[in-house]
């Protein structure tokens, strides 16, 4: 069975790439109870991949958020909430979340400009906007892998597939991610072809063998 999120293979390239066919295929519609469990699978395998205060919930960040909100209480006149360190990681999901829409994009736009504009999307929301240049961590290092490679993202065509968003191994055309999602739309042909033929090979064999 494909599991959703699977490391494979060696080397820093195959990590790159395991990282943005997990992140892209993260669950996030809503009132999917799966999609918790995704993003949480994502962070804790990936972990090197999300800074400090992308996902801190420590209690500096705790008073920083409470500080922030006790700003907005006096400045507009609005009653700040007790913030939690669940409220944070909800937070945390939820960017997860965005990162993984605007990633599919990227799946799913073939004109390679708008492509690349929709890669920069994603690294600007992950940075938090700026005008600096990022450093190269190993998430914009995905994203440079991905950049490079983006004309090989595909989307299985099996609608069973546990994770319909991979990336090629090479450019060629392909419907399928693997010879186990291919398998059914393979067997259904079979049998679409046997149903149109099958008349034509009964005559063949009622035909007298010739002696």
């Amino acid at each position: 069975m494909k599991k959703r999120f699977e490391k494979r293979g060696d080397g820093l390239v195959r990590e790159l790439e395991n990282f943005l066919v997990a992140l892209v295929n993260v669950r996030w519609e809503k009132g999917d109870s799966r999609a918790e469990d995704d993003a949480e699978e994502v962070l804790r395998m990936y972990k090197n991949y999300f800074p400090l205060e992308f996902v801190a919930v420590s209690d500096e960040h705790l008073a920083k958020r409470a500080r922030e909100e006790q700003v907005v209480e006096k400045r507009y006149g609005v009653i700040a909430s007790q913030i939690t360190r669940q409220d944070i990681r909800s937070e945390t999901l939820q960017k997860v979340w965005i990162l993984t829409k605007r990633l599919r994009r990227v799946w799913n736009e073939q004109n390679p400009r708008s492509r690349d504009w929709f890669i920069f999307k994603v690294r600007d929301f992950y940075h938090g906007g700026g005008v600096d240049a990022p450093q190269l961590n190993l998430f914009e290092q995905a994203m440079e892998q991905l950049q490079k490679h983006a004309a090989r993202a595909r989307i299985c065509l099996n609608r069973d597939c546990p994770a319909p968003y991979y990336l090629s191994p090479d450019f060629r055309l392909r419907t399928f991610c693997s010879p186990i999602c291919a398998g059914p739309a393979k067997r259904e042909a079979k049998r679409t072809w046997w149903s149109h033929h099958r008349s034509a090979a009964a005559k063949r064999n009622k035909r007298p063998r010739q002696k």
